[in-house]
C-alpha cells in the first residue's frame, strides 16, 4: 500500500503555492494524496475561495469551517480551538502516513499541533523565515520542532532552521512555491482582467494589499491611513486593492478600504482575485505597495518594483526591487516614484533571485516520495543537532 500524504491547507494565500505540490501529487506513482480544506476557504467574508479549488478539480477529503466573523484575539483563539478538535477528528478518520503544510498562520498551527498529538509527521513548507512583527514569527518557528522535514526558500533561511536543531539532512532548499505559480500560470491581459472583473483599467497600475500587523495591532488603521494618503497622489493609475487575511483587525482594515474605493473612481477592492488574476494584475502592476509576502517573492520574479512598508515584513530576505519604507506617507511617495523611475527599473531587470527557479513543487513531491517509501524510517523521533564545532565543519556551513 502506498504512503498517504495528506494536505492541508487554511487560505486562498497557501493554496496558491500548495497547488504547486498537489499537482505533481496527484501524479506520483509512489504517494496517494489527501486534501484537507479550512480556514477563510469556508468564509463569505473572504470570498468563499474553496470555489477556486473546486473550479481547478482537487478532490477534497475534508472540509472544516472553523472562522467566525469575530477577528479579535477571544475570536482568533477560538478558532484554533475548533481548528485542532476538528482537525484531530479528520486525521483519525482519514489516517494518512504525513502532513503537509505551508507557512505561519494559525489555522495551520491549529492543524499540525492535531497531527502532532495524534503522532502523525508533519513536513512544513517556508520555515526559517523572520517576521519580526507579527505572531507568525512565533507560529513559525513552533512548526519548525513540529515537523521532521523542512522545505525552504534559500540557503539562509536553511541555516535557521538547523539553527533551530533540525537535522541538516532533514532540511531541503527547494525555492519558493510562489515562483511556480508564475512559471506556471497562463496569464490574463490587461484587456481580459478588465472584461473578467468588469473594470475599466488606466494606462498604469499600482497593486496594493495591507495586512494587520498583528505585533502593532493599535496602529493598523493609522498605518493604512498613510498609504492611502500616499496613493491619493497617483490619480492618473488604476488601483487595484487586495483584501486583508483573516487576522486581528481584518474586517476593520477591509472596511476603510471600501471606504476608501467608493470615493475614488480609480480605485478597485476584490475580495478576492484567485491566482490568476491575482498574478495577472501583479504582473500588469508598475509598482506593489503594502506589506504583503507577494512583493517580497513573486513581485521580483516578474520584475514588478515593491514598496515594502512597515515592519510586518522586518527581517525577510529582500531582492534589490523591494524598497522598506516606515509607515509615513511621505516616505511611501518618494519610494513609488523612485520605483517608477528608468534608473529602478534598468537596475531590476537583471536582478538575481534568491528564491529558485520555479522549480520548488516537483522537488517537494521528489523529496519525500523518497523518505516515505524508505521501510521502517523513523521520523518522530529526533536527536536535537547542536551547533557544535566539529558539527560545523562536518557539514561546511555558518554564517559568515
Amino acid at each position: 500500500m502506498k504512503p498517504i500524504l495528506c494536505v492541508i491547507s487554511g487560505s486562498r494565500a497557501d493554496y496558491g503555492l500548495l497547488k504547486n505540490v498537489l499537482l505533481p501529487l496527484k501524479k506520483s506513482k509512489s504517494l496517494n494524496s489527501q486534501f484537507i480544506v479550512t480556514g477563510s476557504h469556508l468564509s463569505s467574508k473572504h470570498g468563499n475561495t474553496i470555489k477556486e479549488i473546486k473550479d481547478d478539480n482537487m478532490q477534497i477529503d475534508a472540509e472544516l469551517k472553523i472562522l467566525s466573523s469575530d477577528d479579535s484575539s477571544v475570536g482568533i483563539a477560538e478558532a484554533l480551538s475548533k481548528g485542532i478538535d476538528s482537525t484531530a477528528k479528520t486525521l483519525k478518520k482519514l489516517n494518512p502516513s504525513m502532513v503537509l503544510v505551508l507557512g505561519d498562520r494559525y489555522e495551520i498551527f491549529a492543524a499540525s499541533i492535531a497531527a502532532m498529538i495524534s503522532n502523525i509527521p508533519i513536513s512544513h513548507i517556508h520555515g526559517g523565515e523572520n517576521t519580526e512583527a507579527a505572531i507568525d514569527e512565533a507560529i513559525r518557528h513552533s512548526l519548525t520542532k513540529m515537523s521532521c522535514f523542512h522545505f525552504v526558500t534559500t540557503e539562509e533561511y536553511r541555516k535557521r532552521v538547523i539553527q533551530l536543531g533540525e537535522n541538516p539532512e532533514r532540511v531541503f532548499f527547494v525555492g519558493a512555491l510562489g515562483l511556480d505559480s508564475v512559471k506556471n500560470t497562463s496569464l490574463l491581459t490587461r484587456k481580459e482582467l478588465g472584461e473578467r472583473f468588469g473594470v475599466k483599467l488606466k494606462k498604469r497600475l499600482l497593486m496594493i494589499t495591507y495586512h494587520s500587523v498583528t505585533l502593532e495591532r493599535e496602529d493598523n488603521l493609522k498605518n493604512l491611513s498613510e498609504i492611502l494618503k500616499a496613493i491619493d497622489k497617483f490619480k492618473d493609475f488604476s488601483l487595484v486593492f487586495t483584501s486583508p487575511n483573516a487576522d486581528h483587525d481584518g474586517g476593520a482594515i477591509k472596511d476603510v478600504i471600501e471606504a476608501y474605493v467608493k470615493k475614488n473612481n480609480n480605485a478597485h477592492f476584490f475580495s478576492s482575485l484567485g491566482q490568476n488574476g491575482y498574478l495577472s494584475f501583479l504582473k500588469e502592476a508598475e509598482c506593489v505597495i503594502g506589506n504583503s509576502s507577494s512583493g517580497i517573492f513573486e513581485a521580483p520574479y516578474c520584475k514588478v518594483g515593491s514598496v515594502n512598508v512597515g515592519n510586518r515584513q522586518k527581517g525577510r530576505l529582500k531582492p534589490k526591487s523591494v524598497i522598506d519604507v516606515p509607515n509615513n506617507s511621505m516616505n511611501i511617495t518618494d519610494a513609488i516614484n523612485h520605483v517608477l523611475s528608468k534608473d529602478f527599473k534598468k537596475i531590476i531587470k537583471d536582478q538575481e533571485n534568491p528564491f529558485g527557479d520555479g522549480d520548488a513543487g516537483e522537488r517537494i513531491v521528489s523529496i519525500l516520495e523518497n523518505e516515505l517509501n524508505q521501510p521502517n524510517k523513523e521520523f518522530l523521533k529526533k536527536e536535537f543537532f547542536n551547533l557544535t564545532p566539529e558539527n560545523i565543519q562536518k557539514n561546511g556551513f555558518w554564517y559568515s
